[in-house]
């Protein structure tokens, strides 16, 4: 189980020492309830998650997240013409009309 660090401590176990906001993770339940009457760790465990699922961009919004060289690259692979002479824009632009 994972658990927030409260107050810094060094793992006798381990070695490693923890600060304030690190991670301590174990198994071990009798280091984790020394740990906790200690007040080194969070009394509760870091409630574990699942990531939520993001949105597919559409072409266009991760078109505009690519850097001008990736874009110059992308136009140069797909046969575009005078590539080089073009801006950001325009290279969204005719990536865009290259694929529809």
């Amino acid at each position: 189980m994972k658990y927030e660090v409260i107050n810094r401590f060094r793992c006798k176990n381990t070695g490693a020492h923890y600060r304030p906001g690190h991670i301590f993770e174990s198994d071990d339940q009798a280091r984790i309830a020394e740990l906790r009457s200690r007040r080194k760790i969070s009394p509760k465990p870091i409630a574990e998650s699942e990531p939520e699922p993001k949105e597919e961009p559409t072409q266009k919004e991760s078109l505009s997240e690519k850097t001008y060289n990736e874009l110059r690259a992308m136009a140069r692979e797909s046969g575009i013409e005078e590539y080089g002479k073009m801006n950001k824009d325009q290279l969204i632009e005719a990536l865009e009309n290259e694929s529809s």
